[in-house]
């Protein structure tokens, strides 16, 4: 049986000298994890990426004698591509800033909400990552910054009523996000974050990436093309128990502006018991916009032991055989409404885990009314099967407000109900129910 933990550790690897590199929290207890392996996998990696960039930034320098700045270049000739492109039945009748998920086609990644829409500063992970204002500190370095401090309250409930637990935690993250691109359709990325539950600087993100025509390639520490995650509440969705982020190379295809097509081959934190070498994992994605404001994807991992969950922590993440896992989803999104739904779930059973957890599955439908550009309100169902100390249905309501362009605070409920043995207490005590309150204030620098 498992026990609720409140999260506060990340295992570490070396990415910078000066910096550390964490994994994913666990968020509901505690794993062990193989420091010294983990440092060795990431390292080497991280050098390789430090040195990249560093002769880019020479690079850079050494040109910034030419009458053209590269960053001028740039703009001047994104600008001329965009004037002399012509305009097709839909871009004619999309708003202008338009936020609606899958109707940007002119976005080079998913589209961060914007004012005249939505009150939310991102509705993704991805999003999240790439949010703030770009500023320009050189002709080839540019910087931005997310500030969140966030308030949670859960309490749990035993069988009968007779026991109950509280967990309340607050917690600051701040993130720096960082591109060096000395010229046009090569860039290097770094985000760093600081986490007062782990109390040191980390590593969300380090890769090159190169753009050609349609084509696009990145290589460094990627987040695996699993899933979206989709998300207007403060908490993110159940299903992120599938996130994976590895050292690999990611191959993107855009043959239209309806078709996005990514590969990746990574190496992944599990391995299987009595190998001497590690085996090569893979992800992949397809993503489609049929029509204006639809999106509908479809993913698949090799490996479900990769994920943020550490589902094998336990096993020093050793398995007898690879267990995959796949994913979907269908948003569909106007100026005043959001609807989405998403699944993840695993292909097959983990031989290590008992009968009851083995081939955990997840789902979320989210509803978001845009009342007004400042303030918004949505509605989450969300669900799991044999996913550990995860709630079998939650339902909950959230409500944003946007005091300003660049901040946003989001204040929710949830309630859920557990099911068998999933989640316990100290007395080993199945939870029945589980009840929440939290709020998020992010601010965009």
């Amino acid at each position: 049986m498992s026990s609720i933990v409140s999260e506060s550790t990340l295992p570490s690897a070396a990415v910078l000298p000066l910096f550390r590199f964490e994994g994913f929290p666990s968020s509901m207890r505690l794993r062990a994890i193989n420091f010294p392996t983990l440092r060795r996998r990431t390292n080497a990696l991280g050098h390789r990426v430090v040195m990249v960039a560093l002769l880019l930034c020479g690079a850079a320098t050494a040109q910034e004698d030419f009458t053209t700045a590269p960053s001028e270049e740039i703009s001047r000739s994104d600008i001329d591509e965009t004037d002399s492109q012509p305009s097709t039945a839909d871009e004619t009748t999309l708003p202008e800033n338009t936020r609606q998920l899958g109707v940007n086609d002119w976005a080079d990644s998913p589209p961060i909400a914007d004012e005249s829409d939505s009150a939310r500063l991102y509705l993704t992970s991805e999003e999240r990552r790439q949010v703030g204002r770009k500023y320009p500190l050189t002709s080839w370095l540019t910087a931005a910054a997310l500030m969140e401090l966030e308030w949670q309250s859960h309490n749990f409930i035993a069988e009968g009523d007779d026991s109950r637990d509280r967990l309340n935690d607050t917690t600051l993250n701040i993130q720096a996000e960082f591109i060096v691109a000395p010229w046009r359709n090569v860039k290097v990325e770094t985000v760093l974050e600081y986490d007062s539950a782990v109390g040191r600087i980390v590593a969300d993100e380090a890769f090159l990436g190169v753009e050609v025509e349609n084509w696009e390639i990145e290589a460094g520490r990627l987040y695996t093309p699993l899933g979206i995650y989709i998300s207007h509440f403060a908490t993110g969705p159940l299903l992120e128990f599938a996130e994976s982020r590895a050292d690999g190379v990611m191959l993107s295809y855009l043959p239209t502006n309806r078709l996005d097509l990514k590969l990746m081959g990574y190496r992944g934190t599990a391995r299987q018991v009595d190998s001497g070498s590690e085996k090569l994992d893979w992800a992949a994605t397809i993503e489609a916009r049929p029509k204006q404001g639809w999106l509908l994807g479809l993913s698949y991992q090799s490996n479900l032991a990769d994920s943020r969950e550490a589902l094998l922590g336990d096993f020093a993440n050793r398995y007898v055989k690879r267990v995959g896992a796949v994913g979907g989803y269908a948003i569909w999104s106007t100026p005043e409404f959001d609807l989405g739904f998403e699944a993840v779930g695993a292909l097959g059973s983990f031989a290590e885990l008992e009968d009851d957890r083995d081939r955990p599955v997840a789902w979320n439908v989210e509803f978001a009314h845009f009342v007004h550009p400042r303030f918004e309100w949505a509605m989450r169902w969300e669900g799991s099967r044999e996913l550990a100390d995860a709630p079998e249905r939650q339902v909950g309501l959230a409500l944003t407000w946007r005091p300003e362009k660049q901040a946003s605070l989001t204040i929710e409920y949830l309630h859920g109900w557990f099911s068998g043995n999933l989640a316990t207490n100290e007395q080993d005590e199945p939870y029945t129910k589980t009840y929440q309150v939290g709020a998020k204030l992010s601010v965009a620098f």
